[in-house]
Order: C-alpha cells, then structure tokens, then sequence
C-alpha cells in the first residue's frame, strides 16, 4: 500500500476519533501527493477524506467542492464505492444544514449501492444512521424502521460498538416519533452504555443531542439541559460549528439562553499566539512542554470561544488587538 493510500485511511480514522486536525493534515497530504504524482485514477478517492473533515467541521463551500468533484471523478471511473463515499459526505453536510429531504437525494443512492454489494459490516459507509436521522424527520417512519432493523441486525451480528450506540440512538429517535418516550429515552441509556466503548467525541454528542431533545419533549427539563450542554460541550471539543448551533437551539428551547463566548485562559491564549505565528500543534507543544492532544483540546475551545473555524480565521483575529478576549 502505498503512502497516500495510507494517509487517507488514517484521515478517516482520525475524522471518526474527533482529531480533525490530524484528519486534515492526512487529507490534505495524501490530496497533494496524487495530485503531484499525476495520479488522476486516484483523486477522486482521495478527495472523500477532504470532504468528510470539511463537513464534519461546517466548512459548507469547501466540502461540497471536494465531494461534488470527488463524487464526478469517481463515477467517471466507475469507482462505486468511493463515489457513495461522496454521497454520504454531500448527504451528512446538507443534514447538518437541517435539510432532511436534500439528504435522502444522496443517502438513498448510496444505501442502495451497499445493498447491492451485500456489505455486512455497517460501518463500511457509516451512511444509514443519518438516513435514519433524515427520515424521522421527514416524518417517513416506515422507512426509518426498515433501514433501523437492518442496521440493528448488522450491529448484533458483527457486534461492532459504534453499530450498536449508532442503531440505540435511531431507535431512541423512532420511538420518540411515534410517541413511546419512555421508550425512547430507555433506547438512548443504552446508546450511552455503547458509547463508552467507543472515543467518538462527536458521535456521542449526536445521542446527547437526540437525549436532550427527547428529555425536553418528556417535560424533563433539568435533564434536557444537561443533555443539551454536554452536547454543546463535546461539539465545541471537536470544532463542529453547526452542529453547536444545533445545541445552542435545544437549549433555548428549554428556556436557558446560549452562553456567550467566554474569555480565553491563560493557556488557551498562549496556544492561541503561538497557533497564529504559525507553528504547528506539535511546535506548540513541544514549546509549552505539553501533549499534542492538549494542544488540540485547548485549541477546539478556542475556536468555539472566539467563532472561528480556521487557522487563518484566528490569525486575523488575534492580529486585531480590538477582538483580543
């Protein structure tokens, strides 16, 4: 296997664990070295990690371009896996936007393909619990519990840990659907009990936010609140943006308003200066004599504080003395 091949898988690895920093450096590399080499067969898959970070991270201009141009090269190959690769991304990106009926135009190509190749693992193209997600919200819950049996049947068989919190979660937004919050509310403690053989810091912000949801509707407000914080927590851990506003929206819809950005700590600003001189987490590590995973931990609070999504972003800002915290 050669080395952009490598990067790319340990780009999605890395997506799946939260560290959207790594994920991207993986990206980006293996991107640029099939694009030097003149590796035309291989940009289209190499473009899936690019997008998936750029979606997961809210970067909607720059993860469509990837995807949308992913999504044509690999057709034009014939390239099926990796062009439902794409779908999944464009598909994520447009149910973060909280468009549930533009997500099914791509998840619904992309769920038939796995279908078709008969894939027994169900993280192959982590595709069908946001397909889920999209239809309940859509109301089409006949749809919903199709796809949930067949997701549950896979998790149980191939006892895969994601699976299962993944399938627990759907279950617990279906039977919120339908009315059974109890129900409900029993599925997501057992999605719970499934995340904590995980470390997807994202993900289990998603069942947080589906708990919080479920909660508030239950008239379990305190509860809710906790939900919809830890949400909102684990979301600005990883940088995801839209997926805080997500939060940001359950929590005041339990009548708690949206914290305002706090000040920055003393080690969160440290980090902060050293980021936008332009070292890299590892040089700001080594110079404050941390682990990298501590750099990157004060650094999504960082953005989340100051409401940027980029390095370049916090350059400009901290180079404004008037937007100093």
């Amino acid at each position: 296997m050669v080395r952009d091949e490598i990067l790319c898988y340990l780009a999605e690895v890395e997506a799946r664990a939260g560290n959207w920093d790594a994920a991207a450096a993986h990206a980006d590399e293996a991107y640029e070295i099939d694009v030097e080499s003149g590796r035309l067969s291989g940009q289209g898959h190499m473009l899936f990690p690019v997008g998936l970070v750029a979606a997961l991270r809210g970067d909607i201009k720059a993860a469509r371009l990837a995807a949308e141009r992913g999504l044509s090269q690999c057709l034009s190959n014939g390239d099926l896996l990796d062009a439902s690769c794409h779908r999944w991304v464009l598909g994520f990106l447009e149910l973060s936007l909280s468009d549930p009926s533009a997500a099914m135009q791509h998840f619904e190509p992309a769920i038939e393909y796995l279908r078709a190749l008969g894939a027994a693992e169900p993280g192959i193209i982590p595709c069908v619990p946001d397909a889920i997600e999209a239809l309940v919200a859509l109301g089409d819950l006949g749809h919903a519990n199709a796809l949930l049996q067949e997701h549950e049947r896979k998790a149980r068989t191939q006892d895969r840990p994601w699976a299962l919190a993944t399938a627990a979660r759907c279950r617990g937004l279906v039977a919120a659907a339908e009315g059974d919050l109890p129900e409900a509310i029993r599925a997501l403690d057992r999605a719970l009990d499934h995340h904590e053989d995980l470390s997807q810091p994202f993900d289990l912000g998603r069942t947080m936010l589906v708990a919080g949801e479920v909660n508030r509707r239950g008239k379990r407000k305190r509860a809710a609140r906790l939900a919809f914080h830890s949400a909102r927590e684990l979301f600005a851990q990883v940088g995801a943006p839209l997926w805080i506003g997500k939060a940001e929206a359950g929590l005041s819809r339990t009548g708690v308003r949206a914290a305002q950005p706090a000040s920055l700590s003393p080690t969160e600003r440290r980090i902060a200066d050293l980021v936008a001189e332009g070292r890299t987490n590892r040089e700001v590590a080594d110079a404050l004599f941390v682990s990298v995973k501590t750099v990157e931990a004060n650094l999504s609070r960082v953005y989340h504080k100051l409401g940027v999504r980029s390095r370049t972003e916090l350059t400009r800002r901290i180079a404004d003395p008037a937007n100093h915290p």
